[in-house]
């Protein structure tokens, strides 16, 4: 994947750069290979690179270029039909060069290990994993997960997660916008849920409460990444899929209940975060031609920790057709926002209006 631009924008203060040349690739590479009927390895090797020169008024102002290696090495070994160890190692290393900060890598190594069962007529998936990062400290997280079957038709899950999240490298050092005194996120989650699979289609419902220690953000008021020292986020979400006059629909219904617990905002809404959100998707093939549409509503949010600037909610449309030239060659084009509405995600920030896309995608087959 390969993406090049040039953007040109107000610079925020006047001296600032107000244009910019970006060029961001990624690769990857995965190989599976089959020891034995019941043990397997698989190798993933990937590399992203972000080049960003930004200019003032055409003069050359600041450099900054991120390159992000990653491996992993991992074996799935069957013990039965009903027991499944995975087992593995993974090796991130981010660089920059830059004209602004002297920080030259940092690198992340992660051991992890999970098992997934099926006891008792429950099925179980638990999880562990050690990361040393290289800027942050070592870090252990885990997660267990049950699903318990009611009937034929229904099923209860529940789970609990802890995680681990360094800033990037873009939100430490970034030209004008970068904060290196940043820590790294941490939380623990809780999710109950009930699913179900009917003649029909399938739905889930999920309740979930996450507890978030310096919890990463960007902070209006700073123009800069910031932490909240301790933030809670309750939510719902609910998805129905099923099948209407030959026409494949989702629908996707999430409510949020957000929370900063820090002394200067205690008890504010999290910034940039709606308290609802909905996405209907249809589709329909029609041999070789398909045809799909997106609505997408989500509510009103607060710009800023303080909560004193409100932005509103808004719906959009989107609207696809698809042909399958060949086996593995298609062609879909798209139209964004169809309506053209007029709305923003963040404070004076507008989104694209009516817009075009036209995309030929290979799979080898």
């Amino acid at each position: 994947l390969r993406t090049d631009n040039k953007t040109e924008f107000d610079g925020a203060p006047p001296f600032a750069p107000n244009e910019a040349d970006t060029l961001s690739q990624t690769y990857g590479l995965n190989i599976t290979s089959e020891l034995s009927d019941s043990v397997d390895v698989i190798f993933s090797a990937g590399r992203n690179d972000h080049k960003n020169n930004n200019f003032q008024s055409g003069v050359f102002f600041s450099r900054f270029d991120t390159k992000r290696n990653t491996y992993s090495l991992q074996s799935n070994i069957d013990v039965n039909d009903e027991n499944l160890f995975t087992v593995g190692f993974d090796y991130l290393k981010d660089t920059v060069d830059t004209t602004e900060y002297i920080v030259p890598s940092r690198n992340n190594k992660g051991l992890f290990l999970e098992y997934q069962g099926h006891i008792a007529n429950h099925d179980i998936i638990v999880g562990l994993r050690n990361d040393d990062n290289e800027q942050f400290g070592r870090h252990t997280t885990g997660n267990v997960a049950v699903k318990h079957p009611i009937n034929e038709h229904l099923a209860l899950t529940a789970s609990y997660g802890t995680a681990f999240k360094a800033p990037t490298f873009n939100q430490l050092y970034f030209p004008f916008f970068g904060s290196p005194d940043l820590n790294p996120e941490t939380s623990k989650t809780a999710e109950l849920g009930l699913r179900g699979k009917h003649a029909w289609g399938s739905w889930s419902s999920n309740l979930y409460r996450t507890e978030a220690d310096d919890l990463i953000v960007y902070d209006s008021s700073i123009f800069l990444a910031n932490n909240i020292d301790k933030a809670t986020i309750k939510g719902f979400e609910a998805i129905v899929n099923t099948q209407i006059a030959g026409w494949d629909v989702t629908a996707d219904l999430t409510l949020l209940d957000t929370k900063n617990k820090s002394s200067s905002n205690n008890g504010k809404k999290l910034a940039r975060r709606p308290d609802k959100s909905f996405r209907l998707s249809t589709d329909k093939s029609f041999g070789k031609l398909s045809i799909g549409s997106d609505l997408i509503a989500e509510g009103s949010r607060f710009d800023d920790a303080g909560n004193n600037l409100n932005v509103s909610g808004y719906t959009t449309a989107d609207f696809r057709l698809g042909y399958q030239l060949t086996k593995g060659l298609s062609l879909q084009a798209k139209v964004g926002n169809l309506f053209d509405k007029e709305y923003e995600t963040a404070a004076f920030f507008p989104q694209d209006g009516r817009n075009y896309m036209l995309t030929l995608s290979y799979t080898p087959k």
